[in-house]
């Protein structure tokens, strides 16, 4: 995989947040985390990632609200969703908003790994 890839990562469990910076990071991509949707979204400002990883269930704003702002903003990077509950009811919204994938938690880091060492790698 190439390294100097970019990541954003947005989940309101630090503990999560900090063993996914770790690990990807050794792995030689750039991540930044935020435990707020919002500040996530303010990240793109000035932080341009390659993919993005997101929670679906959060407090103050779910994944697939998420999703919507990042598709708001004009952007087209892949958003994949991480969530420990499968209700596909939830998914339903995101049919128009080209979501990348969903990340079913809990997750082994060796099958992030593959999935991002696939999405990396022509």
């Amino acid at each position: 995989m190439t390294t100097g890839h970019r990541i954003l990562i947005i989940d309101d469990e630090p503990l999560i947040l900090e063993v996914l910076e770790s690990q990807l990071n050794s792995m030689g991509l750039t991540c930044r985390t935020y435990e707020s949707p919002l500040q996530g979204l303010r990240a793109l400002n000035d932080f341009q990632p390659d993919i993005i990883l997101c929670d679906l269930r959060m407090p103050d704003m779910n994944g697939v609200e998420v999703l919507a702002r990042v598709r708001s903003l004009g952007l087209k990077t892949p958003f994949f969703l991480m969530t420990g509950f499968s209700d596909k009811n939830d998914l339903a919204e995101t049919a128009d908003l080209h979501l990348a994938g969903l990340i079913e938690k809990p997750f082994r880091l060796s099958e992030l790994k593959k999935l991002l060492f696939d999405f990396f790698t022509p």
